[in-house]
């Protein structure tokens, strides 16, 4: 340290307006790599969308005599949501968390070889968490996806039928479904079901 012992001014500004210039351009690329990210992540989904319209268009109508509108729905909103995150943020957070941990081994192995290769052993196992509770998650969000399908449905059935509920005084039978099958989302959702 040569600045603050010996009143380096000129190498403390220097200092300053590096880490100024740094900030500055890290801000720019976090903004530039949104952007890139939600305009890919947008197109993606505008072409998966309009392909799935179609091909719904192509289908018979028996399938729609078998599938509950509801599910359809739910797929077009809630699934695609999900895609639609995984584009813009999960995809550019693992790319940079890749990055981060490739940085952070070259500077370890500057720092000390023998600890870089420890790490470069450690890393790959971490990953194993994910292959061994994978299938349970993937279990866990498509019986939430259902749940909800199911929640959807019943709204929608209680929408449609609403002057027929009011008119057989059905409201309560009507709530109390509502109930069971948004306490199943919930519970679905929690992980706990």
């Amino acid at each position: 340290d040569t600045v603050i012992p010996f009143k380096n001014l000129d190498l403390l500004v220097k200092i300053m307006v590096g880490l100024l210039v740094l900030f500055v351009v890290c801000g720019l690329a976090a903004v530039a790599q949104a952007r890139l990210a939600s305009d890919v992540g947008s197109k993606v989904m505008r072409d998966l969308r309009a392909r799935m319209f179609e091909q719904l268009n192509r289908l018979s109508s028996s399938y729609f005599m078998k599938v509950d509108s509801s599910d359809l729905l739910s797929r077009f909103s809630l699934e695609f949501a999900s895609i639609e995150a995984a584009y813009v943020r999960a995809l550019p957070a693992l790319i940079e968390c890749v990055l981060v941990v490739f940085g952070c081994l070259l500077t370890i192995a500057i720092v000390d070889w023998r600890i870089a290769i420890v790490t470069a052993i450690l890393v790959p196992l971490s990953f194993i968490s994910g292959k061994v509770l994978g299938p349970r998650v993937d279990g866990l969000i498509y019986q939430k996806i259902g749940f909800e399908s199911g929640m959807l449905g019943v709204l929608q059935e209680s929408l449609h039928s609403r002057p027929i509920i009011r008119a057989l005084g059905t409201e309560k039978e009507s709530i109390r479904k509502f109930a069971i099958s948004n306490n199943n989302l919930m519970t679905a959702s929690t992980g706990f079901g």
